[in-house]
């Protein structure tokens, strides 16, 4: 007979496998738990404060994101790409051994409680192409879907199982997360598959607002736009000819991550020489970026709001736009003066500039390629409230002359 410190081994399949918990329960993303508070549990030893994930051994916050068992069991894995990598393999081996046809992964998608055997599923009928067509009704309830995260007796307390109140993006404290992680993973995985299987009557639901209960959740308008890129990445974009107008519109979001997927479908669709319906909110937007802050309406207050909380998003939103603009020529030609002022301000990236420059050179503004070269900061007039700024240093004078020169010499070659 087992002893009680052996109560907890694993045992069996359930114990061999990263996506479950010795005793076989899935492992899905949960935040905010501390089930081992309370009677003859002291609170050092307990999980209230920090767990650690089974691979890594990492210490995992209370209020991070994580993979846990809903059900009590204190197996956890943090959301790190290994580790992340790792338990998705092994939903996908579990999943290659049970379910093989299409019928079988449909019977996943809808009886299995595992989010990433369900992740598993949809990766494999992505695989299948078109002969996966039958489970499109699926997928497409999977991604209207609306997450309820599970609220228990201790909601809002420190014994709270699952909560995502007090959950926030990119664990930075700086905006609310609208679902976990993994569950965005899967709906976007799942609007990728609708896309490629040329199913978009959903994603086309959500972008031109025919079905107010699809187009008023920002997670799948998100969903819908990355689904849309794929298509573009796959060099199939022109199958979203129609949509372009609505994905210029997007990039004026009210939901940054909307706005982020917005600019990024757009990127990857630029390629396919569809894309000149949205060059003027491509400007909009790059003009628009430049300033972080709204005035609220008077019924507001009329004070200041915040447009972007992520840093990094804002980063890769403009990234984005200067690359769909270089691939549209002539036709950004407008745009030459944000770009300028990206191409010699002070606090952009080396990326931003680089990539700037060849937008200038893609849409014909020479002129202000050839005034780069001779770059020199000038500080514009001050006052006592205003101090002078700090002049450019020499090596971002340098850089932004040699990124104008080096893409000159670029063209006259060609």
């Amino acid at each position: 007979m087992p002893q009680m410190h052996d109560a907890t081994h694993a045992a069996g399949v359930a114990g061999t496998q990263l996506h479950r918990c010795v005793k076989g329960h899935p492992l899905n993303p949960v935040s905010m738990a501390a089930w081992q508070e309370g009677w003859s549990v002291p609170r050092t030893q307990s999980f209230s404060q920090v767990r650690k994930c089974k691979i890594c051994k990492h210490d995992i916050p209370r209020n991070w994101v994580r993979l846990g068992c809903e059900k009590g069991c204190q197996d956890s894995v943090c959301l790190n790409l290994n580790c992340a990598a790792k338990v998705l393999d092994s939903a996908k081996r579990e999943l290659a051994v049970k379910h093989r046809t299409v019928a079988e992964l449909e019977t996943a998608l809808l009886e299995e409680e595992s989010l990433l055997v369900k992740e598993a599923a949809v990766d494999s009928l992505r695989e299948l192409g078109t002969s996966a067509q039958s489970a499109t009704p699926i997928l497409e309830k999977l991604m209207l879907k609306e997450i309820s995260h599970k609220d228990d007796r201790f909601q809002g307390t420190s014994s709270s199982r699952n909560s995502i109140r007090h959950t926030f993006l990119a664990n930075d404290g700086t905006h609310p997360l609208l679902e976990y992680q993994g569950c965005r993973a899967f709906r976007v995985k799942v609007a990728v598959t609708l896309a490629l299987l040329r199913e978009t009557r959903v994603l086309e639901d959500a972008l031109l607002g025919d079905d107010p209960d699809v187009a008023g959740r920002p997670e799948v308008r998100e969903a819908a736009i990355l689904g849309l890129a794929e298509l573009g990445v796959q060099g199939r974009g022109s199958e979203a000819a129609h949509l372009i107008e609505r994905l210029g519109l997007a990039l004026s979001d009210e939901v940054e991550t909307v706005r982020i997927a917005a600019a990024h479908a757009l990127r990857c669709i630029a390629p396919a020489g569809v894309t000149e319906a949205a060059a003027p909110f491509l400007v909009e937007a790059l003009r628009d970026s430049e300033e972080n802050y709204n005035m609220a309406p008077e019924s507001m207050g009329g004070m200041p709001i915040r447009k972007w909380q992520d840093a990094e998003g804002r980063r890769l939103f403009e990234l984005d736009l200067v690359a769909a603009l270089s691939c549209l020529g002539a036709s950004a030609n407008a745009a030459a003066e944000p770009l300028a002022s990206r191409l010699a301000s002070t606090k952009q990236t080396s990326a931003m500039r680089w990539a700037a420059a060849e937008a200038l050179a893609q849409s014909g503004a020479l002129e202000e390629l050839r005034k780069a070269t001779e770059h020199c900061h000038r500080p514009g007039k001050t006052d006592i409230l205003h101090p002078r700024p700090k002049p450019q240093s020499t090596s971002v004078i340098e850089e932004v002359r040699r990124a104008a020169q080096t893409t000159l010499e670029r063209i006259s070659v060609k």
